[in-house]
């Protein structure tokens, strides 16, 4: 299954309410999960009043979006805080698979009869865990997480991108990067074995390093360029609009965004964007929109949907 990415711009955090608990959101992705020309928007996050060593806060939601409207579908709770969600297919048996990182934990689901369910689960070396990323390949999907780490003798940390290979339903340690900050948001630009990891970097409120690593079967990652770019500014966004064409989204933290294109000179501005304060960036996995607006698995188109005051979703391009 090929996977077209598009984007998915709502107002304000995806929320929920569980037997009285609201679903506080970390970050959402979305897919046509049960090929029905529909989406379903899967949200992590952690169940309020959150209780600090409980280890059982966090929660995963999947709502449906259908005629204008928002439906929760299910709710899986009784797992540690997720922090970040990302979609990849299953190259054995089809469909997708949802991949969740977060409290140290990295899980794999499977989205079956409205359910999701766990079919792996592998604790990492770091509690604090905040990205994951999902290359789909031929034959396997590649994950990369990343684990933050405080050295003892300073107050300066480093992170750790850590590399799963998903075969069946397990997940095999294939490589590790260490960088020397902590790592904001980091994508897959690309396809099979032909493909680049974007990786943001930073320290605190200034950042905005942006890393190019170049991706070749499973051999450790090359980096191959790299530049202060969002004016300095955190990037906690980064979100592939176009795998065709090399195009990606970097959102500073301060609310500026802007296409840029991976061309043989590295990232080089495209266009800016205006995207209004509360909005979520939400890639858009598998699933495109013909001319009447009508979804399509088939057809690739890059999109924008856009949540406004008078309908939950509005489609966009740009």
């Amino acid at each position: 299954m090929k996977l077209v990415t598009a984007i998915l711009l709502c107002a304000g955090l995806l929320s929920g309410v569980l037997a009285g608990q609201a679903l506080e959101a970390s970050r959402s992705a979305a897919a046509d999960l049960d090929h029905d020309g529909e989406l379903e928007v899967i949200t992590g996050g952690r169940l309020g009043p959150f209780l600090s060593g409980s280890g059982q806060g966090g929660a995963i939601q999947i709502t449906d979006l259908k005629g204008g409207r928002v439906e929760i579908v299910t709710c899986v709770t009784g797992m540690t805080v997720i922090r970040d969600v990302a979609i990849g297919n299953h190259i054995v048996y089809g469909g997708f698979r949802v991949f969740s990182v977060g409290d140290g934990w990295l899980r794999a689901h499977r989205y079956e009869s409205g359910s999701l369910l766990e079919v792996t689960a592998l604790q990492l070396a770091s509690d604090w865990t905040d990205r994951i990323a999902v290359l789909n390949r031929n034959t396997t999907s590649l994950i990369v997480v990343t684990e933050y780490v405080i050295r003892p003798d300073s107050d300066v940390g480093e992170t750790v991108v850590r590399a799963f290979e998903a075969r069946a339903e397990t997940l095999q340690e294939i490589w590790y990067l260490t960088i020397s900050a902590h790592v904001g948001d980091l994508a897959f630009l690309g396809e099979d074995d032909r493909s680049h990891l974007i990786v943001e970097t930073g320290t605190g409120e200034e950042g905005g390093d942006i890393l190019v690593f170049e991706i070749s079967g499973g051999s450790r990652p090359i980096l191959t360029w790299s530049k202060r770019m969002t004016q300095g500014n955190r990037c906690l966004s980064i979100e592939v609009t176009n795998p065709s064409r090399g195009e990606v989204l970097l959102r500073s933290i301060n609310g500026d965004a802007a296409i840029y294109v991976l061309g043989r000179q590295g990232l080089e501005l495209k266009r800016r964007l205006s995207i209004s304060a509360g909005v979520e960036v939400v890639p858009v996995f598998g699933i495109a929109s013909t001319s009447s607006g009508a979804f399509s698995p088939t057809r690739p188109s890059q999109v924008l949907f856009r949540k406004n005051s008078g309908t939950p979703y509005r489609l966009t391009t740009f």
